[in-house]
């Protein structure tokens, strides 16, 4: 196993034992997303169930899940190239729809990365 396949198995266990479900990452062309033509962050294929939290119950079984999601970065497309300015890249995340905000997001990434 890589180093980044490790690292990626570490995060989607630790979150998925604090309680969250896996969901797999979203496609690089967003699906049903027009305001968007490449997906630029973790958080874009759960924008429906930030609006209701209720359709996440429905539809992922969970208001609390996790992801690495495939990114792709155009802010500074005319720096890539350089060895700090890269294009492509995966977003490990935890994502809650109404169970939890920004006190207990931190303490779950403090948990990881001091005990991971």
């Amino acid at each position: 196993m890589t180093k980044a396949q490790d690292i990626r198995e570490k995060f989607l266990n630790y979150v998925e034992m604090q309680g969250h479900k896996i969901v797999p990452s979203s496609s690089l062309v967003p699906e049903n997303d027009q305001s968007v033509l490449l997906t630029t962050a973790g958080m874009q294929q759960f924008k429906p169930y930030f609006q209701d939290p209720e359709r996440a119950d429905r539809e992922l079984g969970s208001r609390s899940v996790t992801t690495v999601q495939k990114s792709f970065r155009t802010s500074d497309i005319d720096e890539v190239g350089d060895i700090s300015h890269l294009t492509f890249f995966e977003m490990l995340g935890n994502f809650s729809f109404g169970d939890y905000f920004k006190e207990e997001a931190i303490a779950y990434a403090w948990g990881f990365v001091t005990k991971e």
